[in-house]
Order: C-alpha cells, then sequence, then structure tokens
C-alpha cells in the first residue's frame, strides 16, 4: 500500500481529550502502514476479515475517502503507538458514518473505544450531524455491547459484504 509523504494538520474546532495514557490525534500519511496493520489484526482477532476485492479501499486513500471531505481519520497511541482508530465520514442530510474503529486486541476492554467513539461523536456533531451511523458484524461483540451502551439503537441487520452479516446502528443528537 503507498504511503504519501504529505502530512495533514489536525482541524476542527474540537478539543481532543486523552483516554488513559492514551491521546487521540489525527490521521498522518505516515501512520498507513501502523494503521492498515492494526485494522488487519484487529479484524483478524474477531473472525471478522472480510476477503472481497476493494472492500478496504477507503484505507488506500484515508485523505481523499476522510479528511478532504471534512470528515476525519483519528489515531490512538500509547508511547508513540498506534493502539486505536476510527474515521468519521459526513454525507448529506446532516448524517455522520463512523467507521473502521479498532483498537488494539490486547488493549480491548479498557476504555479506549469509548473514548475514541466519544472523540468522533464530538467531531460529528461539532460539524454539524444530527444523526450518526455506524455497522458492526455479527462477530464483533465487544463493539455491539459498547454501541448499544453508549445510546446507539440497532435499525436492522443485513449482509454489507456478502460474506458476514452485519447490524446497522444509529444515534440523533
Amino acid at each position: 500500500m503507498a504511503l504519501d509523504k504529505h502530512r495533514s494538520s489536525l482541524a476542527g474546532a474540537y478539543e481532543l481529550t486523552p483516554s488513559p495514557r492514551c491521546g487521540f490525534r489525527r490521521f498522518t500519511k505516515a501512520d498507513l502502514p501502523a494503521v492498515q496493520h492494526l485494522h488487519v489484526t484487529a479484524l483478524h482477532s474477531t473472525n471478522a476479515f472480510i476477503e472481497v476485492d476493494d472492500y478496504y479501499a477507503d484505507l488506500e486513500n484515508i485523505p481523499g475517502t476522510y479528511l478532504k471531505a471534512c470528515g476525519e481519520l483519528l489515531v490512538g497511541e500509547i508511547d508513540a503507538q498506534i493502539i486505536a482508530m476510527g474515521g468519521l465520514q459526513l454525507h448529506d442530510n446532516a448524517v455522520g458514518e463512523l467507521r473502521r474503529m479498532r483498537v488494539a486486541p490486547h488493549l480491548q476492554g479498557k476504555g479506549i473505544g469509548r473514548a475514541l467513539l466519544h472523540q468522533l461523536e464530538t467531531v460529528a456533531f461539532a460539524r454539524g450531524c444530527r444523526r450518526i451511523e455506524l455497522d458492526t458484524t455479527v462477530n464483533q461483540v465487544a463493539a455491539q455491547h459498547l454501541f448499544v451502551s453508549c445510546g446507539y439503537l440497532e435499525l436492522g441487520r443485513g449482509n454489507k459484504s456478502g460474506q458476514l452479516e452485519t447490524i446497522f446502528y444509529s444515534k440523533s443528537t
């Protein structure tokens, strides 16, 4: 996966607050290998990695997919190691979509995912979103519990990838 040397700066009128020991910041292109590795590792840990062409194309072009469209991709770090990630895409009609939320498997259950979710929600609502949508697979049970505990309502189920059942969630302001 190609790596561009250009770095993006943190934008927006919101403040990033860290989880215990974990600080969040905006993705830079230098983070790409670590983000891609985290993505694959976290999905494999829950048996949720999907082998479909172009299913992960957004991770090949994070600046174009997330950052240039007024969205966001945050990474969480502990001791300069990327251990969490999560993206926000903004859509018409004041809807934000959270995507690619991952926490390193050995650090799950320590509040990092909840802190990351809160940061992404803060960004979305600050940028005018009135509703946030997201999805997860039936294999990602911890993510399901996190989303429900943070006020997300299940909208239904389907099959986005052709391989795993997907649960769709929404939360409004």
